[in-house]
């Protein structure tokens, strides 16, 4: 969870207005969907399990199987890649996961379909 969160942090520095001016290696990050922050969150936190522990990410049950799965997969495609990509249906298809889930949902606001995720 660290790692998610830290993510998250990052994310949010790399959109800041003074990091895009001022920043060492610069960001075009100028705005953040809510759900594709938790998608790079989700997948930062799988890839970096994989490293540290060798084997995916546990999945456990209830409503975050799915996301996690998706998350592991395409964590694994990452893995050992210099400067690999993410393919987009798969980011989509983790992305609509995550939508689904009621914590996630529950943050984000349903009124604002391109809603900015900040913590």
């Amino acid at each position: 969870m660290i790692m998610h969160e830290c993510t998250h942090a990052l994310r949010d520095i790399m959109a800041s207005p003074a990091f895009r001016k001022e920043g060492m290696y610069g960001s075009k990050i100028v705005g953040q969907l809510h759900f594709d922050n938790e998608a790079a969150a989700y997948i930062a936190a799988c890839l970096f399990y994989i490293y540290d522990n060798g084997v995916e990410c546990p999945i456990g049950e209830g409503d975050a199987a799915d996301i996690y799965t998706a998350a592991n997969a395409i964590a694994r495609g990452l893995q050992d890649k210099k400067g690999a990509r993410v393919d987009e249906t798969d980011f989509s298809d983790l992305r609509g996961k995550i939508s689904l889930d009621p914590t996630n949902a529950s943050v984000a606001s349903p009124s604002d379909p391109d809603d900015i995720g900040h913590w």
